[in-house]
């Protein structure tokens, strides 16, 4: 006999909390997502306007507690785009934060359209996952910073185990550099700091 409450009883909390799953769906807004220009630059390194800057994730929008309208949020500015490619990845770095805001892993198919690679880094209006690293402290470069392009070879050649992009932003204390390294048969990409003050 109690085995049998102690069933009903967890039915019944169980539809409870379906229950009460169901009712705050329906009465939570629905996020108003943005829409935002999804730019596709070639190979090259080629500027991209602010105007066409996309939203990062949570961009989407709801009404706050007590009706208030939500804060402005601010889209972040976009840079230069860097086009790189190896024998296992392609990759897009941006300059606005030395960012790398693109990568396909070109030995593996999209789940959903096999003759596509995989995209495992993407900023878009519907989707944002990117790898950021900067440093800490003031005066030190992050991952807002505008860098510049200094050395950028854009395929891994023949006969070439390494391919290092090179960027460099002007700190307080002098030129920092920032260097992405790309291994063949590696998808390791090592980010190093260079120039700053220890």
């Amino acid at each position: 006999m109690d085995s049998t409450r102690l069933v009903l009883l967890i039915v019944f909390c169980g539809s409870l909390f379906l229950l009460g799953q169901r009712w705050v769906e329906s009465v939570s807004p629905r996020p108003v997502v943005q829409a935002a220009a999804n730019v596709e630059p070639g190979r090259a390194a080629t500027p991209v306007p602010a105007a066409a800057s996309v939203p990062q994730s949570g961009a989407a929008t709801a009404a706050a507690p007590g009706g208030a309208p939500p804060a402005a949020q601010a889209a972040p500015t976009v840079g230069q785009q860097v086009e790189v490619e190896t024998d296992l990845l392609r990759a897009r770095i941006d300059t606005r934060g030395g960012d790398l805001v693109h990568l396909e892993l070109l030995d593996h198919g999209d789940p959903e359209e096999p003759t596509r690679p995989l995209v495992l880094f993407t900023r878009s209006a519907e989707h944002t996952y990117l790898a950021q690293s900067g440093l800490i402290g003031p005066g030190l470069p992050n991952h807002t910073t505008a860098w510049t392009v200094v050395d950028a070879p854009r395929t891994l050649g023949a006969g070439e185990d390494t391919l290092t992009v090179r960027l460099r932003a002007d700190a307080g204390a002098g030129p920092i550099d920032k260097l992405l390294t790309f291994k063949r048969g590696s998808y390791l990409i090592e980010t190093r700091f260079l120039g700053a003050a220890p």
